[in-house]
């Protein structure tokens, strides 16, 4: 148990771990409504309906090792003479959905020195760029989504994403590591009162590094 907020709320965490530092369980996350009426970052709450309760939560992690010198994170496949894929960064929830620029899947070859790039003929709409520290497995990434103003037609706002991602062992479905981001919410000009990119709700969302999608062939 783990309190999160000054006026209340919590995540409650349960799990096992076997004699090789893999874990998994499960746990519930609940948030209290803002106590303050300017508040941006979910001033509802979540978690605290009396029927259905908390929100569900499954977690799983496992023991960090570094990559040994020369290899990539993870074991992840490289050939330095044929570079492919052998990651995919998506961002998902938050409102990212909605934007003009596609962060929703993009392909990256790690190499055997821990750096990271879009492969040739992909084109990196949201300008991504990632630091990864073999010694942690943290990864820092920053995102710029790119869209029209709503309250201001035919003039563009920039937001910046600036978020982290934890690479873990052993996950399933292809999964090599994730994390979260905070983003504010375009402005909205038929809100009451109308809102801008400095009032605006902030949402949370998922950043997720998987392995790359497997090519099915003819």
């Amino acid at each position: 148990w783990r309190p999160l907020y000054r006026n209340g709320g919590s995540v409650i965490l349960q799990g096992v771990m076997d004699e090789l530092g893999k874990s998994l369980g499960s746990g519930t996350w609940s948030r209290p409504a803002a106590t303050v009426a300017t508040s941006r970052l979910y001033p509802e709450g979540f978690g605290n309906d009396e029927i259905d309760g908390p929100v569900a939560l499954d977690w799983g992690g496992a023991k960090w090792t570094p990559p040994a010198a020369g290899l990539p994170v993870l074991g992840l496949p490289f050939d330095p003479l044929a570079p492919e894929a052998n990651a995919e960064l998506a961002l998902s929830e938050g409102g990212v959905e909605d934007s003009a620029t596609d962060v929703l899947g993009l392909p990256l070859i790690i190499d055997n020195r821990q750096r990271a790039k879009v492969p040739v003929g992909v084109t990196n709409e949201g300008r991504t760029t990632l630091k990864i520290d073999p010694k942690t497995g943290l990864v820092s990434l920053q995102t710029l989504l790119n869209d029209e103003n709503p309250s201001s037609p035919g003039k563009f706002l920039t937001r910046k994403l600036i978020y982290q991602i934890l690479l873990v062992p052993g996950l399933s479905d292809g999964r090599l590591g994730g994390g979260c981001f905070l983003l504010p919410q375009l402005p909205d000009p038929d809100a009451d009162p109308p809102t801008t990119l400095k009032t605006s709700p902030i949402r949370s969302g998922k950043a997720t590094l998987s392995e790359p999608p497997v090519s099915v062939g003819n």
